[in-house]
């Protein structure tokens, strides 16, 4: 399916920013605040930097919760005879989630906010 591309004016562009940014103060639900911000990211509206980082630090202690529970439960099934990982792999893997943990708590900590283990 071919794309079309059609310009805007300046003006409309800011009336649409005006829109996706009044939509996110106003969102009650965090599934479709998340979305506008992520919208608005992608549009460099840098009004919401300290949104975003809020966003992170909440992402940051979800993943490190999930990732917690994942390994302990996992863990604990091996430790019952339960064959949970291949041979070959290793039960503390997943190195592109650990770089994105690592990344986002260096991030933080440079704002001064930190996100107990």
């Amino acid at each position: 399916m071919r794309r079309s591309t059609q310009e805007i004016s300046t003006e409309e562009a800011l009336e649409l920013r005006g829109a996706l940014l009044d939509g996110y103060h106003r969102a009650s639900n965090k599934t479709d605040s998340w979305g506008l911000l992520d919208t608005l990211a992608h549009a460099y509206e840098e009004s919401i930097k300290d949104d975003l980082v809020k966003q992170l630090h909440l992402a940051l202690e979800m993943q490190r919760a999930a990732s917690g529970l994942l390994w302990q439960t996992l863990r604990g099934l091996d430790d019952v005879g339960e064959q949970v990982w291949e041979p070959s792999e290793n039960s503390l893997g997943l190195p592109y989630v650990e770089m994105n943990i690592r990344a986002a708590d260096r991030y933080l900590q440079k704002r001064g906010i930190l996100v107990p283990w």
